[in-house]
């Protein structure tokens, strides 16, 4: 890893900022004005973390990348020799001895990004004051994460501390981290049942059949399928990235062996209509602070903002529909919440698991939910599983109390209680079993609860969700009709031919070898074993065909 400069000057507070310290130790105080040794860092400042921002030539020890840390492998990094630092304001790894990040490290979070600069090169969702600055970490899960720490004085020169006040808090990184529907559920479930997530590559679903949420992905292929800040349009000015996005992600999951059931929503309940205005009052102002940066020519912000705006409508809906008929994918339409449906279809034994970005979708008792399924292959995204009786079982609640818990944290049906977080909330279920009584024994004037709270009523609806009957639902996949294909992407849409023939051609490819059961199938205990069975002894003369006249008749009824 190569020791990168930049020009921007380190932005950190001098002293006449004291009140913007952390608490130190008497012994750092007197070390304020004097050279230490980075050696001495960890004895003096004990926590896992420390980055310097040198003010002169400083001894550095980085850390090398061996294999790319966004693999989602296992990640080596190595401690070369001391160097001394660049002469420009840059942040650097502490010194720490050569170590491995995996999946299942997960106790030991390491430091593992290159330098960054404190204003020209921050990472996203970072925040830019000059008195906290985040150091990227990661903690083995495949997620990336941030730190945050404070400037303190040490050896004549100011540098970035790990938080000793406030504690390390931390920011998931990538976009949608968090998880939608439930406030922070993701982030929760990794850090007190961890267990309960699994890293996957697509490859490994082999054979396996998928209930996806429609709408999310439209959305996402919304967002993802552009050409710059714009979405894809043909010459009438159609949107057609949700076509183009549907069309090649499911085509990739078939490839991979995967049996993809989109599940469309139906009507949203009554129940959302707060969270549907809050978003519509979200996009209104998105429109205003777009129009100011396209008037100011600001194309990041052009960008950002017009992806706030997007909105699935009924014609992206209908159209995806009509291309999932023509490429031969089941698609089912569910009465109410998408997610709800996709969650009765996987605890019916229809599919494995219920993907969507929704994290709600395990409130609603998906047994297995599955995220970045439908992520862009660019991102290099695991796909991580969630298993629910894991999740109940490392929280010891059940189920009943963990819809509480989410209902706690937030979601889209009704406002939560102002105060209270996640690790508090968990505490308050574990103790007081259900909402109910911890409404009787929190000090409300400390934790106001909502005007006319509808907790009851959200309660209900995970609960009892209008969902799909899975007795009525008869997955087929179908070979994919090429010319009415042809006549609709590329007629009607004016998508290139010649790439949409090619894609029904890896479709209908694909589709031959996905016959192939998954080779945990073949393995399946049957009704009875024959071979457990013990050994009459053998019948002599009419007996012995009489016995075996019994016999057949006797499997013939049984078979009936």
């Amino acid at each position: 890893m190569g020791q990168q400069g930049c020009q921007a000057p380190c932005s950190v507070p001098g002293p006449s900022s004291p009140g913007s310290l952390p608490q130190l130790s008497s012994l750092s105080w007197l070390l304020l004005s004097v050279p230490v040794p980075q050696f001495l860092v960890p004895a003096l400042f004990p926590a896992p973390y420390f980055r310097s921002c040198s003010r002169f030539s400083f001894p550095s020890l980085l850390l090398t990348p061996i294999s790319a840390p966004g693999s989602h492998s296992r990640s080596q990094f190595q401690v070369p020799a001391p160097t001394p630092a660049p002469s420009s304001h840059c942040w650097f790894p502490a010194p720490s001895s050569q170590f491995n990040v995996s999946p299942s490290s997960r106790s030991q979070p390491r430091v593992h990004a290159p330098p960054y600069c404190p204003r020209s090169r921050l990472p996203p969702h970072s925040d830019t004051s000059p008195r906290q600055l985040p150091l990227p970490v990661t903690d083995g899960s495949g997620s990336d994460a941030f730190r945050i720490g404070w400037a303190g004085p040490l050896g004549a020169a100011w540098h970035w501390l790990p938080s000793r006040q406030r504690g390390l808090a931390r920011e998931r990184r990538r976009v949608g981290a968090e998880g939608m529907g439930i406030h922070g559920l993701a982030k929760l479930i990794a850090d007190v049942a961890p267990s309960a997530i699994r890293e996957n590559d697509i490859k490994s679903y082999f054979g396996r059949k998928v209930a996806i949420d429609a709408s999310m992905s439209i959305y996402q292929f919304l967002i993802a399928v552009r050409q710059g800040a714009e979405v894809l349009q043909n010459e009438e000015g159609e949107t057609t990235s949700h076509l183009m996005g549907m069309f090649y992600r499911t085509i990739r999951m078939v490839e991979n062996g995967i049996k993809p059931v989109y599940v469309f929503d139906g009507k949203p309940p009554q129940l959302k209509s707060g969270e549907l205005a809050r978003r519509t009052e979200r996009r209104s102002e998105a429109e205003k602070h777009l129009q100011e940066a396209q008037e100011a020519g600001e194309e990041t912000n052009i960008e950002k903002f017009s992806k706030r705006l997007v909105k699935v409508t009924q014609q992206h809906t209908d159209e995806c529909k009509k291309l999932l008929m023509l490429m031969g994918i089941p698609y089912v339409e569910a009465p109410g919440e998408a997610e709800a449906s996709c969650a009765t279809l996987v605890k019916a034994g229809k599919v494995y698991a219920a993907a969507t970005e929704d994290m709600d979708c395990l409130t609603f008792g998906s047994p297995v939910l599955m995220r970045h399924l439908t992520a862009s292959e660019t991102k290099k995204l695991p796909i991580q599983e969630f298993h629910l009786n894991r999740i109940l079982q490392d929280l010891g609640l059940t189920w009943e109390q963990f819809v509480d818990l989410c209902i706690l944290l937030g979601c889209d049906y009704c406002e939560s209680i102002r105060g209270i977080g996640p690790k508090r909330a968990v505490e308050l279920i574990k103790q007081h079993k259900t909402i109910e009584e911890i409404i009787q024994h929190i000090d409300t004037k400390k934790y106001p609860l909502p005007e006319n709270w509808l907790h009851k009523e959200a309660q209900k609806l995970f609960l009892e969700p209008d969902v799909v009957n899975p007795d009525d639902v008869e997955l087929k996949w179908t070979e994919p009709n090429e010319e009415e294909l042809v006549q609709f992407m590329c007629g009607e849409k004016q998508f290139n031919e010649e790439r949409i023939r090619n894609g029904v051609k890896r479709l209908s490819k694909s589709r031959q070898g996905s016959t192939q059961g998954r080779l945990d199938d073949f393995f399946k205990v049957t009704g009875s074993i024959t071979s457990a069975k013990r050994k009459e002894p053998e019948s002599k003369g009419s007996a012995k065909k009489k016995a075996k006249t019994n016999s057949a008749t006797a499997k013939f009824k049984k078979g009936k």
